[in-house]
């Protein structure tokens, strides 16, 4: 036994000379730590600087396999190379090791929730694309309800994936969710199909609005016509003169957010509808780009993407 040995602890481990280290040393490793990583960590920081062969000898770990953990530790900050004659170790102050254990669980912990999240997201999607797919038609052959936003969702996105010439769009809030671009529009555009949007007056104006705004104009450069008219009766989007999506807000609060929506395949239904759209198109007024704060207008799933 050398010298340095000696002084540090008479050649007796830790778990003799430190007894909480037997109930130290799983507590670590409930925080992430790997059993010899535990171990050492404790030697280290009982010793406040030491050698591999010492730590090895103080944590009851062979010499060769000192070594991985010593390393391991450096990389998680919670060990420190000391350069000399002989190399050595050290250990960051106690505060520090357990605030970085605890980030480190965290984080993890973050990571673990934001997967569940994704997967949940999705088997809810599958669930209700399958229940879609599978559901009874209500009412008739030509109309199906959507029993939540997801399925809604879907449903929009099925359509404008399969847009071939025109979409349609009456908007009108409240919109649920965050307000997004939805890229399968974008897709639709670029592969030429013709959209045209109608916005209410009331709800591209004031500071709540920035997010519509910030929409509506994204849809724009892409190639949306948009217009505004001071009301808009219904939320309803029409797909190649056939589909329609509707939404029927409650009679007697049209603004909550407790809305019926169905899909309706029937192209005479859908040819009433775009009659009624291109009424309100005639009349309205088309959207530019605010300016200085204002709208400037012209004489002549859980998230929204309305265009």
């Amino acid at each position: 036994m050398d010298e340095d040995q000696a002084e540090l602890g008479d050649g007796r481990p830790w778990q003799e000379l430190w007894p909480q280290a037997a109930e130290l040393c799983p507590i670590l490793e409930d925080l992430g730590l790997a059993s010899y990583e535990a171990r050492v960590l404790i030697a280290l920081a009982r010793a406040g600087e030491a050698t591999a062969a010492q730590l090895g000898e103080l944590s009851g770990i062979s010499r060769p396999n000192v070594y991985a953990p010593l390393e391991s530790l450096e990389a998680k900050g919670l060990a420190e190379r000391r350069t000399g004659k002989v190399a050595r170790w050290g250990a960051p102050p106690m505060a520090d090791i357990i605030g970085r254990l605890q980030a480190t669980q965290e984080q993890r912990l973050k990571d673990q929730l934001s997967r569940v999240e994704t997967l949940a997201g999705e088997a809810a999607r599958r669930f209700a694309a399958g229940l879609a797919a599978d559901a009874p038609r209500t009412g008739n052959a030509h109309v199906q309800f959507a029993v939540d936003d997801i399925q809604l969702g879907l449903f929009y996105e099925r359509l404008i994936t399969e847009a071939t010439t025109e979409v349609l769009v009456c908007n009108r809030g409240p919109y649920p969710g965050e307000m997004i671009v939805s890229p399968e529009v974008i897709d639709a555009l670029a592969r030429g199909v013709k959209a045209r949007a109608l916005y209410r007056s009331a709800e591209l104006e004031g500071e709540q609005a920035e997010a519509l705004r910030r929409t509506a104009e994204a849809y724009q450069d892409a190639g949306v016509e948009a217009r505004i008219v001071d009301d808009l009766p219904l939320v309803a989007a029409i797909f190649d003169g056939r589909f329609v999506l509707l939404g029927l807000p409650d009679p007697a609060d049209p603004d909550a957010l407790s809305v019926t929506d169905l899909m309706v395949d029937h192209p005479a239904f859908a040819a009433w509808c775009k009659a009624a759209f291109e009424q309100l198109w005639a009349s309205a007024k088309p959207y530019r780009p605010r300016a200085s704060g204002q709208i400037s207008r012209s004489s002549s799933k859980e998230s929204s993407s309305a265009i």
